[in-house]
């Protein structure tokens, strides 16, 4: 019978077995399909090839002298290097139940019964060195992309630092223009200003957005937990908000359970209220309502904010915390965003262990909840 095709990159094949007979039979026929194979008579040898060769299959004897094949197999797979190679096991006694249970909870991967059908010897070996690299790939893969990860979120983090300070300054300026500290505005003046001065204030929200997310990504989310009075905190948040929610002339209100506290990062939280009522006043008609619901739920503080917009899709809702997502439903006021703001506040919400989740539908409002524990975990 001609060779089945192998693997594109010759599998490496470590072959343990104390009857030489064997050994040279079985290394015979798997190099002669192509196949890298290191022979060991014994657990001693092939503990020492395993130091210093990299494997994509270890075929070993069951019954052998000293450290039999069970044993060898437990010793492999509990080495980092080797846990994930898969193992062979050869016997005359497959059929043995007792012995096939101890083999797999060592952590064998397939038996051979002998005396071995070449063919299914080819089978069986092709499949599990093919498994093996395909995953070797895998992994390598995911280190790669991990690594372009981390350089993509050190270039967004500079990039961001950078043009943070000449908009800071931007802004500064603009400010002294409006308040007519170098002078009278035409009308015309100043509504070009204040639509530089929007304009900045939006590249320096996304901008912030930006940094928060890259130092996110990059396991930078340090989080300064502290004993906090949410009712009173979160207030305060709504407070600030309603400033926004009075140029549309919004109603925004709160509903507040009183005496409730929770270890939280009051900085990070706060980004997690401002995105979410931002984006309820955002997405609301003008004259609407955003109502803002503080509870006890179990041992957790729920969170919920509950606006009279145009609801979410549920398509949209699949990937609503997703970063850079738009969504079909636009702002009813022309607003812009960047679509960082949600994967922020879930990004921020998971690491303090809880879970925010969002309840819409179209033409009839939006509801997004976040509940955290009281305490650590």
């Amino acid at each position: 019978m001609s060779g089945l095709p192998i693997p594109p990159r010759a599998g490496r094949i470590l072959i343990i077995d104390d009857e030489r007979r064997n050994l040279m039979l079985l290394s015979t026929r798997l190099r002669s399909l192509g196949y890298v194979v290191f022979e060991a008579p014994g657990a001693e040898r092939a503990l020492e090839i395993g130091k210093t060769e990299a494997l994509d299959l270890i075929l070993s004897d069951v019954m052998m002298p000293g450290i039999d094949g069970i044993e060898l197999t437990r010793v492999f797979k509990a080495d980092p290097k080797h846990a994930g190679v898969p193992v062979v096991l050869v016997t005359a006694a497959s059929d043995n139940a007792e012995l096939r249970t101890r083999g797999f909870a060592a952590g064998a991967d397939d038996f051979l019964q002998k005396p071995i059908n070449p063919v299914e010897l080819e089978l069986r070996v092709r499949g599990q060195v093919r498994i093996h690299q395909l995953q070797e790939d895998l992994r390598a893969r995911v280190r790669l992309l991990e690594a372009i990860n981390e350089q993509k979120n050190e270039l967004l983090g500079t990039v961001a630092h950078d043009l943070r300070n000449p908009l800071g300054v931007v802004l500064t300026f603009s400010d002294l223009l409006q308040g007519g500290d170098l002078g009278p505005l035409q009308p015309s003046q100043k509504h070009v200003l204040t639509r530089i001065m929007a304009s900045s204030e939006f590249m320096l929200r996304m901008i912030n957005n930006l940094l928060s997310l890259a130092q996110i990504e990059a396991g930078h989310l340090h989080l300064q937990r502290e004993e906090t009075e949410m009712a009173s905190f979160v207030r305060e948040s709504v407070e600030i908000n309603s400033i926004f929610a009075d140029k549309k002339r919004i109603q925004l209100t709160l509903d507040a359970d009183e005496e409730m506290t929770a270890f939280i990062d009051k900085m990070k939280f706060d980004q997690v209220l401002n995105n979410l009522i931002g984006n309820a006043i955002k997405f609301s008609p003008i004259g609407g309502s955003v109502r803002v619901k503080l509870s006890k739920v179990d041992q957790s503080v729920e969170f919920s904010v509950i606006d009279d917009g145009p609801g979410i899709s549920p398509s949209d809702q699949e990937r609503i915390f997703k970063p850079f997502t738009k969504l079909k439903t636009k702002p009813v006021n022309g607003e812009i965003g960047a679509g960082l703001g949600l994967a922020i506040v879930r990004r921020i919400v998971d690491g303090h262990g809880g879970i925010v989740r969002v309840e819409s539908e179209c033409g009839r409002g939006s509801k997004f909840v976040v509940t955290i524990p009281f305490e650590q975990e």
